[in-house]
This record gives structure tokens, sequence and C-alpha cells, in this order.
């Protein structure tokens, strides 16, 4: 687990702050707004867990310093964020103020325990509807995962963007085999989104089997990147879209392409919510409806997260936007995976039909 105590400012690139005067109520907030503010500043620092890295959060952590200065606040980039948060407050111990992960199939059940403050955000009416699926739960980031790849290995090709691209790319160059990544449906996270996209093509088994045997799945976003970039491998089907900021680095950018892939492209939602056991449930008001305000939505993009309000265009964003895939694929190849209990249903029977594709 990674801690960040925020207490430095930086320089961000291609956002500033809108120039508003420290700790005013927001334009369009009710005036009472105020009382939440005042009461923010006698509570003792915001804890936030989550799966974002320091890197990631940065950008929007400094528009949170300058709108807010008096927070104190504190995240952490961790996986087990449930078991800790539970354990803690069962206990009666300081813990998470807020929790901003993906986990879809974990968020309704932490609704149902009524861990979840049902807050009703001033910003509720500047949000699209499927970005809330449950009560005090928003969406901070509605993030893709892509089709990225190794230019050197498509020199004079033209690289796949969808998997049926993939096969016939397999197909062309029996070479690429054991050279195609693939986000791993072992982990819960992969296969919510693996699921979802192949209940969504026909065809979507047929496909997976066709490229099976040449796929080498990995667990982490990271890994793919790392090895498309040092062209170990040539391809990689669903990798995060959270790694756009690294794809369009300058020392990145030359060695790798990425692409929505257009047979579906599953967007995952970063959800966000208050918890109950709040210590500082004030500064997590204020804290999350910056988060889903217009300029906290570009802050957090600019860290590489996704923003998804109607009123961020396209190629506004530094690196995409819901409304860039939109624009890029058409809503219509839009796969939302959300905030579900049943996501993981029929899981043993997926895991043994792939693991037969992949010749496990």
């Amino acid at each position: 687990m990674r801690k960040f105590l925020f207490t430095l400012f930086s320089t961000l690139p291609l956002f500033s702050a809108p120039s508003f005067a420290q700790q005013d109520v927001p334009d369009g907030y009710p005036t009472e707004y105020s009382k939440i503010i005042d009461a923010a500043k006698t509570e003792k620092g915001l804890v936030i867990y989550s799966n974002v890295s320091t890197n990631n959060w940065a950008p929007f952590l400094e528009l949170a310093k300058k709108r807010y200065p008096f927070l104190s606040i504190e995240t952490t980039d961790e996986q087990n964020v449930w078991e800790k948060y539970f354990a803690e407050s069962a206990a009666g111990a300081r813990t998470a103020d807020m929790i901003l992960t993906f986990a879809p199939e974990r968020w309704p059940d932490f609704v149902q325990r009524g861990q979840a403050l049902d807050y009703k955000s001033p910003e509720i009416p500047h949000l699209p509807s499927w970005s809330m699926v449950l009560p005090g739960v928003y969406t901070a980031a509605a993030d893709p995962f892509l089709i990225a790849y190794n230019k050197r290995a498509f020199k004079d090709k033209t690289p796949p963007m969808s998997m049926a691209d993939a096969v016939a790319a397999l197909k062309a160059d029996p070479k690429l085999k054991g050279r195609i990544t693939a986000y791993d449906p072992e982990v819960s996270l992969g296969f919510a989104f693996w699921s979802s996209w192949v209940k969504r093509n026909a065809n979507g088994w047929s496909l997976i089997e066709a490229l099976g045997p040449a796929m080498r799945p990995e667990r982490s976003a990271a890994t793919q990147r790392e090895k498309i970039a040092t062209g170990e491998q040539a391809l990689a089907i669903f990798t995060s879209g959270a790694g756009i900021k690294v794809f369009e680095s300058p020392a990145v950018k030359p060695l790798v392409g990425w692409g929505y892939p257009k047979d579906g492209t599953p967007v995952l939602f970063r959800s966000v919510a208050i918890t109950k056991a709040a210590a500082s449930p004030n500064s997590a008001k204020l804290f999350l409806d910056l988060l889903l305000s217009r300029d906290g939505q570009m802050a957090f993009a600019v860290g590489g997260q996704t923003p998804y309000r109607a009123d961020i265009k396209p190629g506004e964003a530094p690196y995409t936007s819901y409304s860039a895939i939109v624009k890029a694929i058409g809503e219509e190849n839009v796969i939302f995976v959300k905030p579900d209990a049943s996501l993981l249903s029929g899981s043993d029977e997926f895991m043994a039909r792939w693991n037969k594709a992949l010749g496990r």
C-alpha cells in the first residue's frame, strides 16, 4: 500500500484553476453550502482509500488544495480497500472518509450494508443519469479499456482495432503467436469487462478461441504497457485507458499506438462514495463535489483519468473523455461496466471455457 499526503503545490500542465476566492460557495450551489465549508474547517484531515496512483491524483489534489487550503488530504493506492475499511470501521478505528475504486462487483454489497452515505451532490443536475447507479455512489471517471500495439511490430501494416482484426493479423503473421497480451479475466476486474464484452458479441467466443493459443494474459495493465513499449509483446487487448497518459508521453509515443476496440470498448466506472464511518464527512462532501464538477473532472483528466460530463467536449480533455470515445466509435459500441452484484455470476463456466481456449 502506498500513501500520499498532499502538502505541496506543483505546476499543472494543460489546466489552470478557476479564478474564485478561496472558500467561497461555488457558483450555482445553495447558500447553505457555506455550512458544509465551515464544518469542514473543524475536521481533522481527509482520508481516501483508492486504487489511484500518486501521480494520477496529483493534479486534482493541487486543485483541491487551492480551493480548500484548510484540507489535509491523505490518499492511498491499494487493492484491499474493502477488507481494510470493514475491519477498521468494525473496530471503531480511524478509517476512510471516502472510497474510490473500480471493483464493480463489490459496490452493491457496500451500499446494501449501509456503508455509503447517501449524499446528494449539488453537481447531480450536471451528471449523466447513467453515471449514478447506486444511492450515494458516484462515478469519478469512466475509463475505457483499449487496444495498444507496438509500432515497430506493425510497421507498414494496419494495426488491429478489434478482436476480429487481431485474429486476421495472427493468420497473416503467425510470428505474432505468444506476442499478444490480454488483461487476464482471472482478475475480477478483467472478468467483469471480458464477460460483458462476450455478451455483446455473438461471435465473441469464436474470436477468443481463434486467438487464445497466441495470447499471454497479464494481471496488470502496467505490465502490459511495459511489454508493449519494449516490444516483448506486439499487441495488447483490453489495457487500461488510464495508461493513455503514458502512451502519449514523449518517451513512449514513438513506440506505442493505441485505439478504442471498434467491436466494443468496455468503459469501467471508477466509483466513489463517502463512507458511513467517515470522521470528516463535511471535508469529504467538499472533495466529492469538486471532483464531480467540470473543473474537478478536467484536473482529474490531467492525471490520466477519463472525464465523462457532457459539458466536456472531444478534444478539451488532455488525453481522452467519454465524448471523445463516443465520437470515435459511436455510443452503440460503448460497453458500460457498472457496479452490479451479478457481474461475477457464471465465472466458473467462463473461466473453464477461457482456459480451454488458451490451452491451459
